[in-house]
């Protein structure tokens, strides 16, 4: 491995994936919006905000820029979908979601001090989250922007250079930061939090940290992109929005005023999620790493 080459190369696919993303977030969500990208007012409409997440493209450009520039090729691009004998890890997104979202549909309510109850209306319910998994499976494209980027290239390019463990850390916090030209217009976390905004970024930095490893897990198996891309579209559009899932009418209404227990069962989720992929992922390294050793040819003596 060349150390100094792989170091350049990381710092140019950040430097572009970061400048891309906030200057188009900041035309779309700013300058042509009147700053209306997380509105108050529902009737405020950010007529923009349907290009801006064309942003998500930015990582995926960048490391087509960086391989470009470096004359890296298009070597371990992790394009294909190999889905011969890894169907499983297609597949592991939909249930593996689906036990963080029933968790954290369990845990809501814990924290907010409501009463379970089963939703007034399970029907429509289950219809809501048939056609919310069909569309997250129409925006695959959208999410592969992303994973293309951080998990087919930055990701492996820090592991050569720190190891697992540091490299499932470090790459979350890099995919963290790089939220920041939205999260400072209150996404995902609102402006009503104590220390707005660095408290927006360093609570995206933790989630990142916690969903990277399961991301980095199935994309490691399968050498492909896509089964993070769609498990990346599962995570943003069904389940870490099923909070209310077992609460009445009523209590869905009582939920903004216990916007911080919210947060804190959707961290707890993803703790767990996330340690237990983490701890897969640095045993498997330590054990291949191992195995390596075992079968290298030993010096003469």
């Amino acid at each position: 491995m060349n150390k100094k080459l792989t170091i350049k190369r990381v710092v140019i696919f950040v430097f572009f994936a970061y400048l891309l993303t906030t200057v188009w977030n900041v035309i779309f969500n700013n300058i042509l919006s009147g700053n209306r990208y997380y509105y108050d007012d529902p009737s405020s409409v950010n007529p923009f905000n349907n290009f801006a997440g064309l942003s998500m493209f930015g990582p995926a450009a960048a490391a087509f820029i960086t391989r470009a520039l470096t004359k890296e090729g298009m070597e371990h691009s992790m394009l294909k979908f190999n889905i011969k004998n890894n169907l499983k890890y297609y597949i592991m997104p939909f249930w593996v979601l689906l036990i963080y979202a029933l968790l954290n549909a369990l845990i809501t309510p814990l924290m907010a001090g409501i009463p379970y109850s089963m939703p007034d209306k399970m029907p429509e319910i289950m219809l809501s989250m048939v056609n919310v998994a069909a569309t997250c499976l129409l925006l695959i494209g959208m999410y592969f922007g992303e994973e293309y980027g951080w998990r087919g290239y930055l990701y492996p390019k820090l592991e050569e250079l720190m190891g697992t463990g540091r490299a499932l850390i470090v790459s979350g916090i890099i995919w963290g930061v790089w939220h920041t030209s939205v999260l400072v217009n209150g996404h995902n976390f609102g402006r009503d939090i104590p220390f707005f905004p660095i408290s927006n970024i360093l609570l995206m930095c933790l989630m990142c940290i916690f969903i990277a490893p399961f991301f980095t897990y199935i994309a490691k198996k399968t050498d492909s992109v896509w089964p993070a891309a769609i498990a990346h579209a599962f995570f943003n559009n069904f389940a870490g929005n099923t909070g209310s899932l077992f609460m009445s009418a009523e209590a869905v209404k009582e939920l903004p005023e216990h916007k911080a227990f919210i947060n804190i069962a959707l961290f707890i989720g993803l703790a767990i999620m996330g340690t237990v992929f983490f701890i897969i992922l640095v045993k498997e390294s330590k054990e291949s790493s191992s195995k390596s050793c075992e079968t290298a040819p030993k010096e003469a003596a």
